[in-house]
């Protein structure tokens, strides 16, 4: 069984795969699969999938392995791993995959917290490094250091001071989420440590060899969204109630309901208070929302076919969204631990048992090409992807968009609704506005109950804002509302008779 790589809340580090520049018929991926105490990287092609080279014996002495990166030429590969209970951050390890050795990084501090790494640099030799350590003062407990380590000599170069001046700080200066490195320099993102880290913005970029520094790189991290690396163009996942969507409580983020397009990283959605709600505008239309195709909370999202259309899948059924207007229905027959777009389709792996499955589907035909297996005993890593979108790059995408209908959101959502004992079913639910009827005022209460304070009142013919219920209490349904920025809680009705009722469009 494959168990992806998952970090605690603290810890989630966004890096996203180095992107290998690929024509169609000619991508390659690149993975690192796990076997017992040991680790293969491994070539997958259009060929087929290459022998595999594994990392150095006694390399990897933790079973928190909390990133890998490997140099394109597949000449140097990095591992950061810690502890059991996450307490220790043990020094990168870089291996020489052509000579079959490693050594472990002597960096020029103590103590570290936690690291995070980027990609390797064009040449395949440096890649950087960011790093809290233990400080002294009530304030700030932790310093971030910032710097490039060229791996050939394994020395490390410390450019935090360098960093903070072009004003790409957060509150532990030199710590940061870093991605790619290209020819014009590092991906970053300022984060900090011990707190709840960004989930999705866009990068800034800094060049250690010119010292340059742009703010503005159209280069997105997500874990909701997939970006095409040549037009930037965005796929996300998101969370609407204009659409049918799930009443389940949740921690962070709301559960995801819509596939939704973004031209570019200008419009990302931002995050609303503490649900983290998606703000969805016009611009950014929804292209898939149907959970009895493919439930988007669970399910995979991908760029594939170089980026000329969208896959969503789950539990081996999924939708093939075509940026030409149109949807396809497909059944893998399997369901993929990983989905990997190509120039020219996109390779599924198949979970069996100690080995996985490669196969390979061209799109839009759906030719199924099985390339071969790897052998795997644990985790998987994706290490590097092709770099999708040559061929979209002349237009942006023309998808369909899939209209918000209410009647059906309506007849859905009131199914799903329970019916409090002694009330009769519900009219209204959450994410939607309702009204008191005409008459006398609504009171709002802090608790779902008749004994609870009084904290406001809606008047008969006034609109609120239905936050989330019901909770059944005393022979009918309270629902939890917003009434001109006062909260609490407004019963349905009593007595067979409804006080509030939906506002439909």
């Amino acid at each position: 069984m494959i168990r992806r790589l998952f970090l605690p809340i603290l810890f989630v580090l966004l890096i996203a795969p180095t992107l290998v520049s690929a024509q169609a018929g000619a991508w390659e991926v690149t993975v690192a699969a796990q076997l017992g105490a040991n680790w293969n990287i491994y070539r997958i092609t259009p060929d087929g999938v290459q022998a595999p080279i594994p990392l150095p014996a006694g390399m990897i002495i933790s079973s928190n392995l909390t990133q890998m990166l490997v140099s394109s030429d597949l000449r140097y590969a990095v591992v950061t791993q810690s502890s059991a209970d996450y307490s220790t951050s043990y020094p990168p390890r870089v291996a020489d995959l052509k000579l079959g050795t490693f050594y472990e990084l002597t960096l020029p501090f103590n103590q570290p917290g936690a690291y995070t790494m980027s990609g390797f640099d064009p040449s395949g030799t440096r890649f950087a490094l960011s790093t809290v350590v233990g400080a002294v003062g009530p304030d700030y407990p932790w310093r971030g250091i910032f710097g490039v380590v060229d791996v050939t000599t394994g020395t490390f170069t410390d450019y935090t001071e360098q960093i903070v001046m072009t004003g790409l700080t957060s509150s532990i200066n030199g710590w940061y989420q870093l991605g790619d490195w290209d020819a014009d320099g590092i991906y970053m993102y300022p984060s900090c440590y011990a707190c709840e880290p960004p989930f999705e913005g866009e990068y800034a970029q800094w060049s250690p060899d010119t010292f340059a520094y742009m703010p503005v790189t159209g280069v997105i991290f997500s874990i909701f969204a997939e970006q095409l690396a040549v037009t930037r163009e965005i796929v996300s996942r998101a969370y609407s109630t204009d659409y049918p969507f799930s009443t389940e409580p949740t921690a962070y983020f709301p559960i995801q309901n819509i596939l939704v397009y973004k031209p570019s990283a200008a419009f990302l959605p931002t995050f609303e208070g503490q649900t983290g709600e998606h703000e969805i505008t016009s611009m950014s239309p929804v292209i898939f929302n149907d959970p009895n195709v493919v439930d988007l909370s669970v399910g995979q999202s991908e760029w594939v076919a170089d980026g000329q259309y969208v896959l969503a899948v789950n539990n081996g059924s999924g939708m093939l969204i075509n940026r030409a207007g149109g949807m396809n229905p497909i059944n893998l027959g399997f369901q993929p631990p990983e989905v990997i777009g190509t120039t020219d389709g996109f390779l599924a792996l198949q979970d069996n048992a100690d080995q996985i499955i490669v196969h390979h589907f061209t799109v839009p035909g759906m030719q199924d090409q099985v390339l071969g297996s790897l052998a795997i005993g644990g985790r998987l890593f994706v290490l590097a992807t092709p770099d999708l979108g040559a061929t979209a790059a002349p237009v942006l995408a023309n998808f369909t968009p899939v209209a918000a209908n209410f009647a059906q959101l309506e007849a859905i959502m009131l199914a799903k609704q329970p019916v409090c004992p002694g009330f009769m079913p519900s009219r209204i639910f959450p994410g939607q506005q309702a009204r008191v009827t005409p008459g006398a005022a609504n009171r709002l209460r802090s608790i779902a109950s008749t004994s609870g304070d009084v904290v406001g009142q809606i008047p008969g013919g006034a609109t609120f804002q239905v936050i989330f219920g019901p909770e059944c209490s005393e022979n009918t349904a309270w629902w939890y509302v917003n009434y001109e920025g006062v909260q609490g809680y407004t019963a349905e009705g009593m007595n067979g008779e409804y006080w509030v009722e939906l506002v439909r469009p």
